[in-house]
This record gives structure tokens, C-alpha cells and sequence, in this order.
């Protein structure tokens, strides 16, 4: 009778090992960049809410000076979104318009002179029913696997402005 050799190689060994490594990286990926993309959707829904509320808030002040109204309702320390950014990440910018035919020309943004400004006015607010306020956020990622470094997001809103609607005629 024969009795098998105890100290002889299995050819499976550490199959599994390398089988789990293998897959769980692959997860480990998978799951990060489920967070990103999560983070960026959020990041994004609150960019859409911080434009629409500044937007509504500045819109309907007595004043001509909209682009402080609206950073500071931006820059308010109660909202989320100045929780989770950067403020020195982000851009704003009012561009004046007249009226409708001249808002219809238009095709550049309204960007600051200088590159280290992160504030822009674009026209004249007197006599200006139309606004347009942009905000430009440099997403910073979580992961740099997934995306690069210069991720933008920017939104844009067209608000007549409520104190000279009887301005605005089509």
C-alpha cells in the first residue's frame, strides 16, 4: 500500500488568493468611483441651488450693486453648498443686458480681466432688466483615477430683474 506524499505541490494552490485580489480591486474601483460620480451629482445639484437662490435673492433687491447680493447669498454660512466647496474654487459673474434682441447676440461669457479674479461685471445695471449670473466651480475630484484635474462646472441663469421689469418689452 501506498501512502501519498504529504510535502508534494497542489497545482491549485494560491488560486484563490489571487482569484480574491484580483476581484476585490476590481470592486475596490467599482465602489470609488461610485463615490465620485455620487459626490459630483451632489456637488452639481448644489451648484443648481446655490445659482437659483442667489438668482431669486438678488434679483428682487432695490439696488444696483446684484453681484454682492448675489455673493453673499452665495457665501452664506447656513447653506450647504458653502460647506462642502472651496470658496476660492469658484467664479461668479453678471452680465447686463439691456434688452431681449441684444441678449440674443450675445455669444462670449462674461469672464474677469485678470485670472486671479473670481468676480466679473459685464454691462451696466441701470436700465438693465435682464441679468445673466454664472457661477464656475474647479471641481477638485476625491479620486484621481476616474477624472482629471480641471473639471469645471458651470451654471448659468437669465433672471429679468423684478425692480426694472416694467423696463423689459419684448
Amino acid at each position: 500500500m501506498m501512502l501519498p506524499k504529504r510535502n508534494a505541490p497542489n497545482r491549485h494552490s494560491g488560486v484563490a488568493t489571487i482569484e480574491f485580489v484580483g476581484g476585490f480591486f476590481a470592486f475596490w474601483l467599482m465602489c470609488a468611483a461610485w463615490v465620485e460620480m455620487s459626490f459630483m451629482s451632489y456637488v452639481s445639484a448644489l451648484g443648481d441651488l446655490a445659482i437659483s437662490r442667489a438668482a431669486q435673492h438678488a434679483k428682487k433687491q432695490k439696488t444696483e450693486d446684484f453681484l454682492t447680493v448675489f455673493q453673499q447669498t452665495l457665501n452664506d454660512d447656513s447653506s450647504l453648498w458653502h460647506a462642502l466647496i472651496d470658496v476660492d474654487n469658484y467664479r461668479i459673474s453678471v452680465h447686463y443686458v439691456n434688452e431681449y434682441n441684444t441678449l440674443a447676440t450675445i455669444t462670449e461669457g462674461c469672464e474677469p480681466e485678470d485670472e486671479d479674479d473670481r468676480e466679473a461685471v459685464c454691462g451696466e445695471p441701470e436700465q438693465a432688466p435682464i441679468a445673466i449670473y454664472n457661477v464656475s466651480y474647479d471641481y477638485q475630484p476625491i479620486f484621481n483615477l476616474f477624472l482629471d484635474k480641471n473639471t469645471l462646472f458651470s451654471r448659468e441663469m437669465i433672471v429679468i430683474q423684478e425692480y426694472q421689469r416694467e423696463t423689459f418689452a419684448l
